[in-house]
């Protein structure tokens, strides 16, 4: 490394999006962030303003100046297996009741005394058969629904309903019988109550659950997400899929719908191992029924986004975010609703490539410059979007240079794709919250 210093920055950054995409940006929920991890870089003096056509077919990034790099990257650092901790399903303690002072043989506790808090018990429960288990997500009547992979299904007690659904459009080829499995418990976890499975030789399992009730409402619309196995490793990645049913409604019996993100390993890489995105499987599901989620590899020379699918799991177009593509091809970076251009635009996204148009930057001069609070009782953070710490400029509509290093002296480095290692949405509001981490060095 010599003399340079390296930095991996992790931002923060809060966006809303109402009806149309727009609002403010002021959010109820804590913002979630990605670990640091560290590497060494080159700076990109400028980055591309191209993008994959609108099908998403092609994640590499023609025009980047990096592009051109065929030798792969062997002095990275092993990538993370990031694990998202289960759902929080204990119950707070309750308040504890005060003796009263009157009553005989009983001794009035001192008031600062600290409360007793009520005993809680930890469960653990066992299954005789090879499995992974990835979720527990607590549902509105108390039962609980795990998630994972299993073998097969020789453990599942007698007379337990076991039912396959098919794997509709997901785009998998699981080898060795692996089985993408939903496990619907009692509350005391104690009981299975059923079995809910894909076929084998389809997706490898299933890692994340999440439904679209506001928190205190009776569960939602059902929510999953999984590993895709396939042969070409460029169609690699993971995929979203809509229940019909939340099993206190009823058991699911079919996909709604399923979308493949695409989540290829990082080209700097040689191709080798697991993106992030694939492994972390970041998103969300509002209570709108709508889903932001990230695609792409992690610092790389290629491409990284954040998009959203409606509820019916089409790519969605957000009025205000900063990218958006069009159908005749090509890009717009202005609110979705004023193109007159020829055609129409197909989807909105944010673009996790650092330095480049349609990424979190500010677009004019007077946001570039504005201070805000540091979180260090300072008011000394420059800029009005996160990207804003690695550039001398703005990006603005006539010109976009990436030139660092920034304020704060960092730069980008030459593999400026971003790691995005978490999306939350506050169903309340529908304000969606990102954390993800930008590989940076110190100077120029």
């Amino acid at each position: 490394m010599g003399n340079s210093m390296w930095k991996w920055a992790v931002v923060c950054a809060v966006l809303c999006v109402a009806a149309c995409g727009g609002g403010d940006s002021n959010g109820t929920n804590p913002p979630v962030s990605d670990e640091d991890d560290g590497g060494q870089m080159d700076v990109v003096e400028e980055p591309d303003t191209q993008e994959p056509p609108p099908d998403g077919s092609d994640l590499v990034d023609a025009d980047d100046p990096t592009d051109d790099a065929e030798t792969p990257d062997t002095n990275d650092p092993p990538e993370e297996d990031v694990q998202e901790p289960p759902e929080d399903v204990d119950n707070p303690p309750e308040d504890t009741d005060v003796p009263d002072a009157d009553e005989p043989d009983v001794d009035e506790p001192d008031a600062d005394d600290p409360p007793v808090p009520v005993e809680l018990t930890d469960l653990v429960a066992y299954v005789d058969t090879q499995a992974r288990f990835n979720r527990a997500v607590r549902l509105s009547d108390g039962t609980f629904v795990v998630t994972g992979q299993v073998g097969d299904m020789a453990w599942v007690p007698e007379q337990t309903p076991v039912d396959e659904i098919g794997a509709g459009e997901i785009n998998s080829a699981a080898e060795g019988g692996a089985l993408a499995v939903m496990i619907h418990m009692s509350a005391d976890l104690q009981e299975i109550k059923r079995v809910v499975h894909m076929p084998a030789g389809t997706a490898l399992d299933v890692t994340r659950v999440r439904t679209t009730e506001i928190p205190g409402q009776p569960t939602g619309d059902m929510y999953i997400s999984g590993q895709r196995q396939v042969g070409d490793v460029q169609q690699d990645g993971y995929y979203i899929a809509r229940l019909d049913n939340n099993f206190v409604d009823g058991p699911p019996t079919a996909l709604v719908w399923a979308y493949n993100v695409r989540a290829k390993p990082r080209r700097a890489g040689g191709f080798q191992g697991t993106s992030a995105f694939k492994s972390i499987q970041p998103w969300d599901v509002g209570a709108d029924g709508k889903v932001v989620y990230g695609l792409g590899a992690e610092y790389d020379f290629d491409w990284a986004a954040i998009e959203r699918l409606t509820a019916d799991g089409q790519r969605d177009v957000v009025e205000h975010w900063p990218a958006h593509w069009l159908e005749v091809g090509g890009e717009y970076y202005d609110p979705a609703s004023t193109y007159d251009g020829e055609g129409s635009v197909s989807h909105s996204g944010i673009v996790l490539k650092a330095g480049r148009r349609g990424s979190l930057r500010s677009r004019t001069q007077a946001d570039f410059d504005l201070l805000q609070d540091d979180g260090n009782g300072g008011v000394e953070r420059k800029g009005r979007f996160p990207d804003d710490y690695y550039f001398t400029e703005p990006c603005t509509a006539d010109s976009c240079p990436g030139r660092g290093p920034g304020y704060t002296g960092y730069s980008t480095s030459d593999k400026p794709t971003q790691r995005l290692g978490g999306v939350v949405i506050d169903r309340r509001t529908n304000h969606i919250y990102l954390g993800y981490s930008t590989q940076s060095r110190f100077g120029n």
